[in-house]
């Protein structure tokens, strides 16, 4: 059976810099109860006034289970900060920049801090820009950066490329690709 996968996302109030944002996703090994992932994050979120981009602190709140009949499950809960800057390369890509700062308590771990970046590109096919009924490209790259108490490091990249139409919330996944690095220094963890 294939994996099942479950969203949804808060969205900005339109009248005001401040906002809230928040996203639940439930995650199937099966695409039925074999949970591998249930993720609720939400933040506030503020748009200064003569500045692009918009800027969110939250929290999260992660449960894995683990592939098969295991019931065990494990805990995590996420502080985060980040920013997220749009820029238009030329007329037609639109680009927005994430930069997320996360610190992380895992039941049974040692405290770790992340920082993500990711970048998402959005190409209008049919359109000029991105307005509505537009059918556009949306490409996405985001470089995971892992920092633990020991001194080592790793880094984690997922690249997505996705279609997707300004009126509809579902886009079609056309491909991913995950790819993993770990970096760590010997002689400090020794």
């Amino acid at each position: 059976m294939g994996r099942g996968t479950c969203f949804f996302f808060g969205k900005d109030f339109s009248t005001s810099r401040f906002g809230f944002q928040g996203d639940i996703q439930y995650r199937t090994w099966n695409g039925g109860s074999d949970l591998e992932q249930l993720l609720v994050r939400g933040g506030v979120t503020y748009r200064p006034e003569g500045l692009a981009g918009k800027y969110t602190i939250g929290l999260a709140n992660i449960t894995s289970g683990q592939f098969g009949s295991s019931k065990k499950t494990l805990t995590e809960n996420r502080a985060y900060q980040g920013a997220l800057i749009p820029q238009n390369v030329g007329r037609r890509t639109f680009l927005k920049h994430r930069l997320r700062l996360e610190q992380r308590w895992v039941n049974g771990q040692d405290f770790r801090t992340r920082v993500r970046y990711a970048l998402f590109a959005n190409i209008p096919l049919n359109r000029p820009n991105l307005s509505n009924g537009a059918w556009y490209l949306a490409l996405y790259n985001e470089i995971f950066l892992m920092v633990s108490s020991v001194l080592a490091a790793g880094a984690t990249s997922t690249f997505l490329i996705a279609t997707g139409h300004t009126q509809h919330w579902v886009t079609s996944l056309v491909t991913r690709v995950n790819s993993k690095l770990a970096i760590c220094n010997k002689e400090l963890m020794q």
